[in-house]
This record gives structure tokens, C-alpha cells and sequence, in this order.
């Protein structure tokens, strides 16, 4: 049932992503290659429908500038680029992440450290770390306390890269941290949580089945995920209603997409066309 979810969410989606305007500006354009990429990952998913709409949004409107969205997104924007594009897009999207490396191996790049360090590090631990998560009962800034005990997580596993290990006590606060974004209605938050709860443990429990009926029921007619139709009442006009919803669904859509992948035990940095490449050819270069 599990291995199936991915695919079955990406089917659905596809149609909402196939009836998204053309004109879009450079960040979402690139939030919805990063989607795509997403979709695509999965090698069950049969990928020529997703990359005819990657290729037009790379064709409609002006060169993407990478330099605008966020990281990660970006780096899968990049790497669906790398794949489907032209060969000035291919170009573009190779020249990108080089010079990305470049600033991180002189240790210039002034932000998304653990994310850089996890995506171009080598010589992964193969045994597994040992972590402490504990979040305290009483505190005044509880967010900001969840917020780190999530970077611990995902620094210290690279992002699912490498095993990790916490108590039964630590796996209870992540799943606890993730009920709570659940009642809340903070997906985003959510679906970061129960990543971290896949990076310290795959074991079954209550959290990990109730969360996959939850990204289930979030699913909407449309393909889209999430129901935020309500918050956006107040905007004037449809048309602009509809370019918030289809911002907020990007975001929420791509969250859980990843979520699904790190359940299918895709791990989505070492899946990345750029890092294999990489990989290939420090290997090629080590046999020589």
C-alpha cells in the first residue's frame, strides 16, 4: 500500500499541474520544475507526461533565474532542467549548481550550510549516530523549540542521507511534534516532522498510518493538495484567489510529494542527477 502512494498522488496531481497558467513569474516556475522533479523521482511513475509540462514552463517566459527561489527547490528545478531542457537550459542549469559548489567548497555561501554540507559532502557514516531529541514540557517559544530540534534531526542525518538513531522517548517527541502541526492545520510543518520521524526510525506506529491517511484526505478533486479555499474569501477578485491558492497548493503539494518519497525510502538528496554524476566521477577518478 505504502510503495503505491506516491504514484497514485502523482497521477492525480498531474492534471492540476497540466491546467496551471503559462504566465508565471521566475519563483514559481521554478517551484513547480522543483513539483515536477518530485513526481518524477519515482521510477513507478511513468514520466513523459510530467516532463511535457517541465518543458513548458521552461519555454514560457524568460531564462530562469536560480539565484531567485530557495534552495532545495531550486537545486530540483535544476535537476529536472538538467534532464528535460535545451541545451542553453541544460547549460544553465549545470552552470548553476558548479558555481554553487564552488562557494561552498571556499565557504563563502552565506546560508543553508547543513543542506550544502549534506548535499556535496563525501565519505557518508555507515554506522549509525546516536542523537538526543528531547523537547521540553515547558517553554516559552514551543515553535522555535520544535524548529530546532528539527534542524538537529535533519543536520545530523544529512537529510535521511545517513542513519541516525534516538530513543523511544526522542521518536515520541518527533511524532508528538507532528501530531500537534497536524491539529494545527500546518502542513508544511507537518510533513517536515514526520520526514525527521523517517530519518530517526521506519518503524510502523499509530503517527506513521494516521499520517498517510491524513496526506490521503488532503488530496482535493482537482489533484491539488490542501483545503485553504476559506482563507483566501476575502481577496476580491477570482482571479487573484486563484493565483494565491495555486502559490499555497505549490508549496503544500511539494512538501507532501517529498514526504511520500522519504515513505517509499527515496532518499530525495541522493536521488539528485547532479550528486550521482558527482559521485560517478570522483569514483571514476579514485579507479584511475
Amino acid at each position: 500500500m505504502i510503495q503505491s502512494i506516491h504514484k497514485n498522488a502523482a497521477s492525480r496531481l498531474l492534471p492540476w499541474l497540466q491546467s496551471m497558467p503559462k504566465d508565471q513569474d521566475i519563483q514559481q516556475r521554478i517551484q513547480l520544475l522543483a513539483l515536477l522533479r518530485l513526481c518524477t523521482l519515482n521510477n513507478e511513475v511513468q514520466a513523459s507526461e510530467f516532463h511535457q509540462v517541465a518543458q513548458t514552463v521552461l519555454n514560457y517566459g524568460p531564462p530562469l533565474d536560480y539565484t531567485k527561489g530557495d534552495l532545495l527547490v531550486t537545486l530540483l528545478a535544476c535537476d529536472l532542467a538538467e534532464e528535460v531542457g535545451s541545451p542553453l537550459q541544460v547549460k544553465s542549469a549545470k552552470q548553476y549548481t558548479s558555481f554553487l559548489k564552488e562557494l561552498w567548497e571556499e565557504g563563502v555561501y552565506p546560508s543553508n550550510t547543513d543542506l550544502l554540507n549534506s548535499i556535496f559532502s563525501k565519505g557518508k557514516a555507515k554506522q549509525p549516530q546516536k542523537i538526543t531529541v528531547r523537547l521540553e514540557r515547558f517553554t516559552k517559544n514551543r515553535d522555535a523549540e520544535i524548529l530546532k530540534i528539527l534542524e538537529k534531526v535533519e543536520r545530523s542525518s544529512s537529510f535521511g542521507s545517513v542513519p541516525i538513531e534516538a530513543d523511544a522517548y526522542g521518536i515520541l517527541n518527533i511524532e508528538t511534534m507532528a501530531l500537534r502541526a497536524i491539529r494545527n492545520y500546518d502542513i508544511p510543518l507537518a510533513m517536515r516532522c514526520i520526514r525527521s520521524r523517517l530519518y530517526l526510525s521506519t518503524a510502523d506506529s499509530l503517527l506513521l498510518r494516521t499520517s498517510l491517511a491524513f496526506i490521503e484526505s488532503q488530496q482535493c478533486f482537482d489533484g491539488s493538495f490542501g483545503d485553504f479555499d476559506a482563507d483566501v474569501l476575502k481577496v476580491s477578485t477570482v482571479e487573484e484567489r486563484n493565483a494565491i491558492l495555486m502559490k499555497i497548493k505549490s508549496v503544500v503539494s511539494f512538501q507532501i510529494m517529498w514526504t511520500l518519497l522519504e515513505f517509499k525510502k527515496v532518499n530525495l538528496l541522493s536521488s539528485l542527477h547532479f550528486i550521482k554524476q558527482d559521485v560517478f566521477e570522483n569514483n571514476e577518478m579514485k579507479m584511475d
